[in-house]
């Protein structure tokens, strides 16, 4: 993942600031790109995607579906199982919509049979192999988005409320009225990588000012917006099954301004 994000970097020119996307295996990597050059990122954003590296149990069903593409010669009976868990309920596992070439189902099946064993393989190689970014989350201060599915059966949606939590420690970013999670008082001195987030009763968060802080350079007054946003009936991959509401959350996020300062990271 780390020369994934490296080759990125090779493509920007000079010292250019961007703002980094990045949906499932592209968060990963947008987080790598972020460890190894904070300086040059002015927003981030994880879609569907997490910071926790793979458990063992997860890696070895990595191996598991690598086997069985490899013995298979095809991807159909890793599509089998994997379309269900990217997909909302119901539209993964329809035989009639595997057929409707308009459907969600139909370009995830040809997505992947356009990538193919060997691309495939290497993807999961690189997956599981990736580093824990937990330690990142608590530390970012430029423009934040978590955009996630709630009926996302890939990456839960806990995980996603845990990364907004955890995002939402930084001293750098305050959460704004329409995200779901509240800044803890953890981020008044020292933050909890994973911290449960915190939803109101109206689901709106409650946009705290941390008494004290004013004064701490890169925050309060400075502190970047954060956005989580929830895309109700929809899965792990909300470009295909909400596209409209994902490019609008894109937009909004890009319409932030950037943070002041040389690094995307607080000490």
């Amino acid at each position: 993942m780390e020369g994934l994000a490296l080759s990125i970097l090779r493509e920007v020119p000079g010292d250019e600031r961007f703002s980094v996307a990045g949906l499932s295996m592209g968060g990963y990597a947008a987080l790598a790109l972020l460890r190894a050059a904070p300086e040059r990122v002015e927003r981030l954003a994880l879609v569907s995607s997490q910071a926790r590296g793979d458990s063992a149990q997860t890696r070895s069903r990595r191996e598991a579906l690598m086997a069985m593409a490899r013995s298979e010669g095809a991807l159909d009976g890793v599509m089998e199982l994997q379309a269900p868990l990217l997909l909302a309920p119901g539209l993964g596992s329809d035989s009639e919509l595997a057929k409707d070439p308009g459907s969600a189902l139909s370009t995830v099946l040809e997505m992947a049979q356009s990538t193919g064993i060997a691309d495939f393989c290497r993807q999961q190689v690189a997956i599981a192999g990736r580093r824990d970014q937990r330690d990142l989350l608590p530390r970012v201060r430029v423009p934040s988005l978590v955009l996630c599915g709630r009926q996302d059966a890939l990456i839960p949606f806990a995980v996603h409320q845990q990364v907004a939590a955890a995002l939402a420690s930084s001293p750098g970013l305050e959460p704004d009225a329409l995200s779901p999670v509240t800044k803890p008082p953890a981020s008044r001195g020292g933050t909890s990588a994973e911290a449960p987030a915190r939803a109101n009763a109206g689901g709106a968060a409650a946009a705290a000012a941390d008494a004290g802080a004013a004064d701490a350079p890169g925050t309060a007054g400075e502190r970047s917006t954060l956005m989580l946003r929830v895309l109700e009936e929809c899965g792990h991959l909300p470009t295909i099954e909400r596209p409209d509401e994902t490019t609008q959350a894109l937009f909004d996020w890009l319409a932030l301004p950037t943070a002041d300062g040389p690094t995307a990271l607080l000490p």
